[in-house]
């Protein structure tokens, strides 16, 4: 894993804290959200229980749903 991809994905879970609610539910049973941390093509898949993030699943976007879906 690079430096640069990390750092994005580290800031992009960070920033979570303060949008996580403004991204699109994806899967509405489960109230699963994403987003791609920059201009890298990886989705940071979680979803929010509470007041807190849950944050369960990096996977490449060009990768099939069941992967993740597996994980709820």
């Amino acid at each position: 894993m690079s430096g640069r991809f990390a750092a994005k994905v580290y800031r992009a879970i960070r920033a979570l804290s303060r949008t996580a609610l403004i991204h699109r539910v994806r899967l509405k049973r489960k109230r699963v959200r994403w987003v791609y941390p920059g201009r890298f093509p990886y989705r940071i898949i979680y979803y929010v229980e509470d007041d807190a993030v849950k944050v369960f699943a990096l996977f490449h976007a060009a990768r099939h749903d069941r992967g993740w879906r597996r994980r709820l």
